[in-house]
């Protein structure tokens, strides 16, 4: 990675050229510099600030990398100097060689899926989620939200094997949200990866969701939506029938993601059932309680 600040040039499209040797082959990018800046001083913060990233493959070979404006002519940070900045298999590298990243939608779960080429140093990666925009009416969003780290998947430490990793996001509330990946090494050097967005509708139908973990001591999630505004009954059973806990007993908004917990700390192992009631329909399923 390289950074490149564009200081004093306004608005338009730039864009940077990898020059490839032997052969001569070019790979370009184009760079869109929104902010106005026309001769002000540079804003603080990170809006005119570009990081390239690319990879020398052939250990005979050797890049250049080279910024140019609209007009294709080529530039530094000073507007005059032709750019020299060359790369090769000598250069110090990423720890971390990440080739793919991926977000899919499993039901109201997010299934994040990568991949590296090669690992050096490689702790692991801290998975970090940011709610970009609300699904759910009167839920506030704070635009400069940080990232929340929600999960860590440990690495493979240093090999030149591929590696498949895969981590999964549950029972998010319907809304817009993007998530990306903090690389961390051993000695606590780290870098963020490329970020993925994901959109959750907002459900419109009754369903009671399997409880998680399953089976549990002594406390579960429980997670289910409606399809209509109204009055919704969550009830835990015995085998016998015999009602245990009321968890949920009244308005139910539709389309929200209703999250219940279940304490089960003075109950006994063994299996019990939970049923939602709402609009005359009924939903049942089991869950399992093991001390």
């Amino acid at each position: 990675g390289t950074d490149y600040v564009f200081d004093n040039y306004g608005s338009g499209n730039y864009s940077a050229s990898v020059t490839h040797d032997p052969g001569g082959s070019e790979i370009s990018v184009n760079i869109l510099l929104t902010s106005v800046n026309n001769g002000s001083p540079v804003p603080t913060g990170g809006i005119d600030v570009v990081r390239i990233y690319f990879t020398v493959l052939n250990p005979a070979a050797s890049a250049g990398l080279t910024y140019s404006d609209p007009l294709s002519q080529i530039f530094q940070e000073d507007n005059t100097t032709p750019v020299d900045d060359n790369y090769n298999n000598s250069d110090p590298v990423l720890p971390v060689e990440l080739v793919s990243f991926e977000a899919k939608l499993e039901a109201d779960d997010v299934v994040l899926q990568w991949a590296t080429a090669g690992e050096t140093n490689n702790a692991g990666f801290e998975v970090q989620q940011r709610l970009l925009a609300s699904g759910v009416a009167g839920r506030p969003v704070d635009d400069g939200a940080a990232w929340e780290p929600i999960h860590f998947v440990e690495g493979a430490g240093t090999t030149t094997e591929p590696q498949h990793y895969r981590n999964r996001v549950e029972a998010l509330q319907p809304g817009r949200y993007a998530f990306r990946l903090k690389q961390i090494d051993f000695d606590g050097a780290f870098v963020h990866g490329p970020e993925v967005e994901v959109a959750l509708e907002v459900p419109r139908a009754l369903a009671l969701r399997p409880n998680y973990p399953n089976p549990f001591n002594p406390r579960t999630t429980i997670v289910f939506t409606v399809p209509d505004v109204g009055r919704a009954v969550l009830t835990v059973y015995d085998m016998l029938g015999r009602e245990v806990a009321v968890l949920f007993d009244g308005p139910a908004q539709a389309g929200k993601q209703h999250e219940v917990n279940f304490e089960a700390g003075s109950l006994a192992t063994g299996l019990y059932v939970y049923t939602l009631e709402h609009g005359g329909r009924r939903l049942t399923r089991s869950l399992m309680l093991m001390k």
